[in-house]
């Protein structure tokens, strides 16, 4: 959400969040490159990505209560909106130029990695609901199809996408996100809710 100060400049968060996100990612990847000298490059990545991901981040600002400070519009309508992800790497981009990179590490290890218990829980979870149903769909022979509609733009002209997957021809999930990546891990989990159901 933006708003505009006394001298009429737009204000958001967007180049905080810019910020935030590269010294979360950094500060990921020091700790797991120090923590972890046996593991392979693409075990540091896959670990990474599943902590620095949207959804992680924004369950992170519910567990600190981030959510009670957000003046909200009346798009944000669901814990699954990126805003609380978005305002997590703002808070961290903001942490970063006011008190530098070793301070805003405490705070990824802190809220983000939390404790070797749960980094143990991280790395050794599935979490790609996409691959999930891939896997699902080659073991019972069902055919699988993701369809994209036309691509759209939000109120601060980020690129919006939403997808629908196909089981054997019929509609079960939908996604949307601000990547097709993103996009199609949404209707993939939402298919396996409805799988499961």
């Amino acid at each position: 959400m933006s708003m505009i100060d006394k001298e009429g400049h737009r204000l958001n968060n967007e180049r905080l969040e810019y910020l935030g996100d590269s010294v979360i990612s950094m500060a990921v990847a020091d700790y797991l490159f120090s923590h972890y000298k046996e593991a392979s490059e693409g075990m540091l990545t896959t670990t990474r990505s599943k902590l620095v991901n949207r959804k992680y981040l924004n369950n992170i600002a519910f567990e600190q209560h981030i959510d009670c400070f957000i003046r909200k519009g009346k798009s944000v309508v669901s814990p699954n909106n990126n805003v609380y992800g978005n305002t997590m790497e703002a808070i961290m981009g903001a942490i970063y130029l006011d008190r530098g990179y070793r301070t805003s590490c405490k705070f990824v290890e802190k809220w983000i990695i939390k404790n070797p218990e749960h980094m143990d829980v991280i790395i050794y979870t599935e979490t790609n609901p996409k691959a999930r149903l891939m896997e699902w769909g080659q073991k019972n022979k069902m055919q699988l199809f993701f369809y994209f509609l036309p691509e759209t733009r939000d109120k601060e002209h980020h690129p919006h996408f939403e997808v629908d997957v196909f089981i054997n021809g019929i509609v079960s999930g939908h996604g949307s996100g601000r990547t097709k990546k993103e996009a199609e891990q949404n209707a993939s989990e939402e298919a396996l809710r409805n799988i499961k159901a």
